[in-house]
């Protein structure tokens, strides 16, 4: 019998709470080296369905995923409208 641990790991801060909402249950996060050197991190959730990559998939038609998204654009309009009071006042 097969004991190993079916895990599932993500480098998205975005789809990284997704899947934890969905189910998956949280492992660890761990540090690998990429391309470049370029250290990321990765967030290992077990998934002994195997539907991490199904999960995947459905975050990025996710009313989850698109309220991520309206949230960085506006919070990158504070930013560039902070930026410009700084330059006028």
């Amino acid at each position: 019998m097969d004991n190993t641990i079916k895990e599932f790991s993500t480098d998205s801060l975005a789809l990284a709470p997704y899947l934890f909402l969905k189910g998956l249950k949280y492992l660890r996060a761990e540090v690998s080296v990429g391309k470049g050197n370029r250290k990321r991190i990765f967030f290992v959730f077990e998934d002994l369905k195997g539907v991490g990559k199904d999960l995947e998939k459905s975050f990025l038609n996710s009313a989850e995923k698109k309220y991520k998204d309206c949230w960085m654009y506006l919070r990158n309009q504070l930013k560039i409208a902070q930026d410009k009071d700084k330059l006028t006042g």
